[in-house]
């Protein structure tokens, strides 16, 4: 019988909340430094992107969040999925053997997601904009950037959990993509696609939402996988 991942919605609404109060706090600190153009004295050195934006310090901030997020949406899943395979139990997901994927994962993906914001700044240093545009900037990213954040890392890390969930159970399975909710034309292609557990599907994707893929490509997906065995 095949398995799906449920994971409560409350991990949906706590990693959303999790990235506004990141952005929130990004955009306090990035704000104060911003340079106002208008007092801008001529022949003066203009401020660099990397004086009022440190990717090595966001990084640290945003990992433990990604982290966190990735973990208990991971158990979540993975003990759903021991609950619905005959002969196992909840309890027997082992969340330590992921410990070490999600903080190399956490870390790459709180890079990504750094990078981003920091050629968004270098882009509007260049532009010459104010503390009012990086504000206004920023008011976007709350609305709009880290509800698609969550969402996308919620998926992600469900996908990652049913997966490594079948791994441990030690049998031959395989997994099935299933589309969400107005899924992208790339993913609606992919409803049903059934592959081995430890092969990727047609997109390169290892699951729904994998770090590996494009950002066109993983941004806000809510798509699932099934799991079941061969038997």
């Amino acid at each position: 019988m095949a398995a799906r991942p449920r994971v409560p919605a409350r991990h949906l609404r706590d990693a959303t909340r999790s990235m506004v109060a990141f952005f929130k706090l990004q955009r306090a600190a990035v704000v104060a430094r911003w340079p106002d153009p208008k007092s801008h004295r001529p022949g003066a050195r203009k401020a660099r992107v990397d004086e009022l934006f440190s990717l090595s310090r966001w990084d640290r901030v945003l990992a433990p969040d990604i982290y966190s997020i990735a973990l208990g949406v991971s158990v979540a899943a993975g003990t759903s999925i021991m609950a619905g395979l005959a002969g196992f139990e909840e309890e027997d997901y082992d969340e330590e053997r992921t410990f070490e994927w999600l903080a190399v994962h956490a870390a790459a993906v709180a890079a990504s997601i750094n990078i981003t914001t920091r050629e968004d700044l270098a882009t509007a240093l260049t532009a010459g904009q104010g503390p009012e545009d990086i504000a206004s900037m920023f008011a976007g990213y709350l609305t709009r950037r880290a509800p698609q954040i969550a969402q996308t890392e919620v998926t992600a890390a469900k996908g990652f959990g049913a997966r490594e969930a079948g791994q441990q159970t030690g049998l031959d399975m395989v997994k099935t993509w299933k589309t969400g909710s107005n899924p992208r034309s790339s993913h609606a292609r992919l409803d049903g696609e059934t592959v081995p557990l430890d092969s990727t599907f047609s997109n390169r994707a290892r699951w729904p939402g994998d770090s590996v893929l494009d950002t066109e490509e993983r941004a806000g997906c809510n798509c699932s996988m099934e799991i079941d065995t061969t038997e």
